[in-house]
């Protein structure tokens, strides 16, 4: 009986036999980045005291930000 083994690795198979465009292969030749990620941006829940979220700007002044608690019930 003879048992045959096959190392088959997908993801390598789809590197090697994808397709580029034009722009991106040149990209990829001069060694430049296509896509960047300037920044991270985080959310942040703020919870009250009964447990209700508020969405505000930075730029709301504090007491823009407590109308909106007092009018939220």
């Amino acid at each position: 009986m003879v048992v045959w083994s096959v190392e088959y690795n997908e993801y390598h198979q789809f590197r090697l036999l994808r397709i580029l465009k034009a722009s991106k292969s040149a990209a990829r030749l001069r060694g430049l980045s296509i896509t960047k990620q300037s920044h991270f941006v985080t959310e942040l829940h703020v919870h009250l005291l009964d447990q209700h979220n508020i969405d505000f700007d930075e730029s709301d002044k504090a007491e823009k930000i407590l109308t909106k608690t007092q009018n939220d019930s």
